[in-house]
C-alpha cells in the first residue's frame, strides 16, 4: 500500500489530484484509486500537499518507523496551525461541511 500511496500521491500528480482529476496511469474505476480520489473531495488542499511532503520525507527514512513518526510529531504544529485545520475542527463540531480557503 505504501507503495500505491507514493505513486499516487507523487509531486508530478498533485495538482491534477487537487483540480480533481485522476493521475495518468492511474485507474479512476479502481477500487482504491476511486477511494482515494473521493476521499480527497472532502479534504483541505493544504493538508494534501502536507501530506506528500510528509510522505515524500518519511519514504526517506526507509524503515526507520521511529524517524517516520517523529518527522510527523514535528510537523504537528504547522499541520494544524492553518486556517483549513481550524475549518475542518469547527465543521466537525458544528456537523456541516467544511469550506476550505488553502491557508
Amino acid at each position: 500500500m505504501a507503495q500505491f500511496a507514493s505513486a499516487f500521491y507523487s509531486d508530478e500528480n498533485m495538482e491534477t489530484l487537487l483540480a480533481g482529476g485522476c493521475p495518468d496511469g492511474f485507474d479512476a474505476e479502481d477500487r482504491n484509486v476511486s477511494r482515494q480520489l473521493k476521499s480527497l473531495k472532502f479534504a483541505a488542499p493544504i493538508a494534501v500537499r502536507m501530506a506528500s511532503e510528509l510522505l515524500d520525507d518519511a519514504v526517506a527514512t526507509g524503515d526507520d518507523l521511529d524517524a517516520g513518526l517523529a518527522l510527523e510529531l514535528e510537523r504537528l504544529s504547522t499541520i494544524f496551525g492553518t486556517a483549513d485545520a481550524l475549518e475542518g475542527l469547527s465543521a466537525l463540531i458544528e456537523g456541516r461541511r467544511a469550506v476550505y480557503s488553502g491557508e
